[in-house]
Formats: C-alpha cells, structure tokens, sequence
C-alpha cells in the first residue's frame, strides 16, 4: 500500500503527516460535521486537543506507542475540506514522531524533541488504518 506524505500546516508550523490509505471520504450534511468529528476524535485518538472552527480543524492527543527499541508518538488530525453546504470532503491525517527514549513530561513538549517522520512502523500501521476508518464511520454517519 502506498503511504502519501502531506506538508499540513498548524498553528503556524509545517507537520509532516502521513495520510491514512482512505486520505478523503465525503459527509453529508456539513453544517455539525465539526462536532461530530471532534466526538470520533475523543473517541477514537484519546481525546481532542484543539478544535479550530475557522480553519476546520480538529486535532487529537498524542498516543504513544512503545517498540522494542524506540517510541511512537501519533497524533489524529482531521479536516474538513472543500465542498458545498450539502457535501464536504473529509481528510485523515497522522502526525508521527518517532523518538530514542520514552515519554517524559508534557507529552506535547516531549514531542518537539523527536524526529519528525512521515511513515509509520508495521507494527502500527495497521492500527491507524482502523482508527481512520472508525473516524469516517463515526463522522459519515447520518
């Protein structure tokens, strides 16, 4: 499977994001599709960590993953994209970091001094696959 690297930029900084394999699905009735993106984000990513109504933006908690000889840090972020006041397209993204020791601290501070990447390992890509398609099952649902 192809695995696409997107330059997404929020709050002013440029995140290398590794976009699930489903990168856009469609929602109807985009009038309340923020809110019920940010409930699949509390779900499905742990919790939500910033909802911007301007840029149409919610981003999740990091998760942490811990492999046998580093960490992964994984962050859900959602957009909601072009459309129309009938249709909008949605996209699922996933900042990752990967790091040389476990979490300590602010989970947010620990995650600026990891290695940004846009792959995942194996062993969680599978994972991710599922919580992008929980999110556009929560989100599509009408």
């Amino acid at each position: 499977m192809k695995k696409y690297a997107v330059l997404f930029l929020l709050a002013g900084c440029a995140t290398p994001s590794w976009v699930a394999p489903q990168p856009t699905f469609t929602t109807k009735d985009p009038g309340d599709a923020l809110v019920r993106i940010a409930q699949a984000v509390q779900q499905h990513c742990g919790g939500v960590q910033l909802v911007n109504d301007e840029s149409n933006v919610v981003v999740g908690n990091w998760a942490v993953t811990k492999l046998e000889k580093s960490t992964v840090l994984t962050q859900c972020i959602v957009t909601v994209l072009n459309g129309d006041e009938q249709v909008r397209d949605v996209r699922v993204t996933f900042s990752v970091r990967h790091c040389d020791a476990g979490p300590s601290g602010v989970l947010d501070d620990f995650a600026k001094t990891c290695a940004r990447e846009n792959t995942v390992p194996e062993a969680l890509y599978k994972e991710l696959v599922l919580v992008g398609e929980r999110i556009e099952a929560d989100v599509s649902r009408r």
